[in-house]
């Protein structure tokens, strides 16, 4: 009896993560063109940053997994950290100021001084918001070919080998290898790799002597289960 390790339709939710990242940096470059729209956007910069860490930790802790996974994702929840700070004094009621940057005075915010600076910090949160979501949509992009993997494997396309695990290599974390019954297979654990990627290193299951049964198309593991009782 096998298990399933992995199968090419977990990644289908990584997928998923391009369209609110292309829509959410499509939002922002447009109502960053008038400059009569800039002081709402700054005004709501923390709810971009948010979005954008949001979708970069998602993918990072989902696609890479493991203790990596999480590693990777420290900037995206540094991102969602700073949201929640400049977003809070937000929520609260604010009053009309115009000596401040955007013309609203906020909780928190007792001179002109520093909410001319809550304008520079949501302005450089804008930025590093465009470059979360560009970092969400690029390693969403990646895993588009799981669609179309996913769709050989149903229709039959897929070859299937079982055996044991043999020359397992895995010097760094992010390359491994291995073998069954005489073919190799390598993967990079990162999320612009697609199929099976989870290295040993980073908590994955490959060692030799492990009986596994693999499916494959070209050299992309689309499917591992793994014996329930090792010979």
């Amino acid at each position: 009896m096998y298990h399933a390790a992995f199968d090419i339709s977990e990644r289908i939710p990584d997928v998923l993560i391009l369209l609110p990242a292309i829509i959410g940096l499509g939002s922002l470059a447009v109502l960053s063109l008038r400059t009569a729209w800039r002081p709402w956007l700054r005004r709501h910069s923390w709810v971009w940053l948010g979005l954008a860490g949001l979708l970069w930790a998602t993918l990072e802790i989902h696609n890479v997994g493991g203790t990596y996974g999480f590693y990777f994702s420290i900037p995206a929840l540094a991102m969602l950290t700073g949201a929640g700070l400049l977003g809070l004094p937000k929520l609260l009621p604010a009053k009309r100021d115009n000596g401040s940057a955007d013309g609203l005075r906020y909780p928190f915010s007792h001179d002109a001084h520093r909410r001319n600076g809550l304008a520079g910090l949501s302005s450089l949160a804008l930025v590093i918001s465009g470059i979360g979501l560009i970092l969400a949509a690029v390693g969403a992009q990646a895993q588009l070919p799981a669609l179309d993997l996913q769709h050989q494997m149903a229709d039959g396309r897929a070859a299937v080998l079982t055996g044991v695990v043999e020359h397992s290599m895995n010097h760094t974390w992010g390359y491994e290898c291995f073998s069954v019954a005489g073919k190799q297979f390598c993967y990079d654990d990162g999320p612009t790799s697609v199929g099976f990627h989870q290295s040993g290193n980073n908590g994955g299951p490959i060692h030799d002597g492990l009986q596994v049964r693999v499916t494959y198309i070209g050299d992309v593991i689309v499917r591992l289960e793994i014996a329930d009782v090792t010979p």
